[in-house]
């Protein structure tokens, strides 16, 4: 008898091992908004744009909302409501429909002050590799500025196909901006 209550309680004691350990990868990985490439990668992707990025004026901001010197919250914001157009999620208060002037414009902002934004690595991470036409994780995305920004309810589920991101256009069109 004795021999089968320690096996139970080894048991049980392993299961909750095996739990906690599951939910803290989980939410570590979930929640952690480290850039999918490195900054080097990033660095030499905007190299490849700085002709581009050298026309961009950042005393015209693209975006309906905001002034010419954007802040985080900002940033943020406008990613968030950017990916909105290639993302599955339950909810989406927000659109910005995705430019290259936008993406130009916000990778400037973030280059000319780098250092103001605690995230800037991540932002670049995204703006390079939509820039370059990749959406292919756009709800990682999504999901790492929704984190960012304490996000509850909306989180991305998977990436819209052509026609529905067609579909959320036409529908959001009086939304978006």
């Amino acid at each position: 008898m004795k021999w089968t209550k320690q096996k139970r309680i080894f048991a049980g004691v392993l299961f909750i091992v095996l739990v906690c350990g599951g939910a803290a990868a989980y939410v570590f990985t979930d929640l952690n908004p480290t850039p999918v490439q490195s900054a080097e990668q990033v660095d030499s992707k905007i190299d490849k744009h700085a002709d581009k990025l050298a026309k961009v004026d950042l005393s015209s901001n693209p975006f309906p909302v905001g002034s010419e010197t954007v802040t985080e919250d900002q940033i943020q914001k406008y990613l968030h409501g950017m990916s909105h157009q290639k993302v599955e999620a339950k909810d989406k208060w927000i659109h910005f429909e995705i430019t290259e002037e936008r993406i130009l414009y916000l990778m400037k902002q973030i280059e000319s002050n780098r250092s103001a934004f605690g995230h800037a690595d991540l932002y670049l991470d995204i703006l390079s590799r939509w820039l370059e036409g990749d959406y292919s994780k756009a709800d990682r995305d999504h999901n790492a500025v929704w984190n960012l920004q304490g996000g509850t309810i909306g989180k991305a589920t998977g990436v819209l196909s052509e026609a529905e991101e067609a579909q959320y256009l036409e529908e959001n069109k009086e939304e978006k901006k």
